[in-house]
């Protein structure tokens, strides 16, 4: 139900250049966090159910779309011939990136972490109780998660549904953290460059959606 995949914007050369070490610091450090210049390894896994989107075959893309979404198309041949061609190698590489690493079998955005795990029956009761609470009792609702990335999760929820509950440092959290996704596409999230991209080439597929379009744009606009 899952495959790992390759960014064929990068030049996968260097899975096969640089040490494991420094390739795990390219794929968990934010970009952010990163010196000018250098880009995280854009190496993840796909989960099928999860993802809103994705062409199994590549050679079956649309030309109007792989124009609109600005695909290099000859480049990233290119790149996946560079791969089939060095399969054995890049496999051991892959197998080291992943083997024995918490980090990559648990997501590392909380939100797509969700289903990760089966959830404590005592965070499935504060989980309920939460469905009861009004807005005002929620800004004052701090509950004791023993699974710590449901603090997380629950400061998203309100964000989300009730933004005035949220703390001063909670605001500021949810900012840099959909900032994040919308500028910089972190942990896989489309950015706001992609958005756009996506939205006109739907939109030469499907002109006479018009309307829906739009509206996607308008949203889109809503995070400047």
């Amino acid at each position: 139900d899952r495959a790992i995949v390759f960014n064929l914007d990068q030049d996968p050369s260097m899975l096969l250049e640089m040490d494991i070490e420094e390739l795990k610091t390219l794929m968990f450090t934010k970009q952010s966090e990163l010196p000018e210049g250098v880009k995280r390894l854009e190496i993840k896994d796909l989960i099928f159910n999860k993802s809103p989107m994705f062409v199994p075959n590549i050679y079956k893309l649309d030309p109007k779309v792989i124009a609109q979404l600005q695909i290099d198309m000859d480049g990233c041949l290119q790149r996946l011939s560079f791969i089939k061609d060095n399969q054995n190698a890049i496999s051991k590489v892959v197998q080291a990136l992943y083997m024995n690493d918490q980090e990559r079998t648990k997501s590392a955005d909380v939100d797509q972490a969700l289903y990760d795990g089966f959830m404590d029956n005592s965070d499935k009761r504060i989980g309920d109780q939460l469905q009861t609470l009004s807005a005002d009792e929620l800004k004052d609702f701090h509950p004791k998660f023993k699974d710590q990335k449901l603090n997380t999760l629950l400061m998203h929820f309100k964000a989300r549904n009730y933004p005035e509950t949220l703390s001063e440092d909670e605001t500021e959290d949810w900012f840099e953290t959909v900032q994040g996704r919308v500028q910089a596409g972190e942990n896989g999230y489309l950015n706001i460059d992609e958005y756009f991209q996506r939205i006109n080439a739907l939109r030469e597929q499907h002109p006479n959606k018009e309307k829906l379009w739009q509206q996607l744009e308008v949203y889109g606009e809503s995070f400047f």
